[in-house]
């Protein structure tokens, strides 16, 4: 598949350090993937993880850029197959980002239902890495802070 090819290939620019090439491939990426949404054979885990790659590279002062792409990948939720293993961590990671610019932007209500999304995916996962407790430590600690 095109998508994750280019995906694939931002990655490897990654390594290189040649961020916008990174990101302009990834962008290439995630647009083939909604370019496949329609027909017989879509891939939203791919859409969900590139849109997650991507916001991790974009610099924090793109948080508009970055709610769009966590709220579009949010939206691919009902359409993840049980085969996608890696969907409650990305749904997780995605949620949390998603939580935390809403915090910044003072939409505690929001931020804290995403906390909450988000530590929901994080207790589905089976044989959870070492790396899960710290995260899960980190979105209770937000959690905490926009609740009243």
């Amino acid at each position: 598949m095109l998508g994750s090819a280019l995906d694939d290939r931002g990655h490897i620019y990654s390594f290189t350090g040649d961020r916008d090439t990174e990101l302009e491939s990834r962008r290439q990426a995630l647009q083939a993937y909604r370019g496949s949404m329609n027909t017989r054979k879509p891939f939203p885990m791919g859409l969900a993880t590139t849109a997650f790659n991507i916001i991790g590279r974009l610099p924090e002062t793109a948080n508009d850029e970055q709610l769009a792409l966590a709220e579009e990948a949010i939206a691919l939720e009902p359409r993840m197959t049980p085969s996608d293993g890696m969907a409650n961590g990305i749904m997780a990671e995605l949620h949390r980002i998603r939580g935390e610019i809403l915090a910044v932007r003072g939409d505690r209500e929001q931020a804290a239902s995403s906390f909450r999304r988000a530590l929901d995916y994080l207790k589905r996962i089976k044989n959870p890495p070492e790396t899960l407790p710290p995260t899960v430590a980190h979105i209770e600690r937000n959690l905490r802070a926009v609740e009243p």
